[in-house]
């Protein structure tokens, strides 16, 4: 039985991408798969791969995020996603 959460994180600022993974890093079976700069290239890896997790951060370049997100949990049922936004 796999204990892993594995995770893809998508976040359009490298140094936010850094620092959350510093924070997940400090939780025990968390691990990150993968991380994309856009929504729009991650969306085929994670149909693909359908990792336990996706944090995305809402407020990337992309501004169709919210109906990737909405594919992304239709597509692929069991992944668990947060969306952030911040400035």
């Amino acid at each position: 039985m796999d204990l892993n959460i594995e995770t893809v994180l998508i976040d359009s600022d490298k140094i936010s991408r850094e620092l959350i993974k510093t924070y997940l890093g400090k939780i025990e079976n968390v691990l990150i798969i993968e991380e994309f700069d856009n929504i729009t290239k991650a969306y085929n890896y994670i149909i693909e791969k359908r990792p336990n997790l996706v944090i995305a951060d809402i407020s990337t370049k992309t501004n169709n995020s919210i109906e990737i997100l909405s594919k992304i949990a239709k597509n692929s049922k069991n992944t668990k996603i947060v969306a952030l936004s911040y400035d």
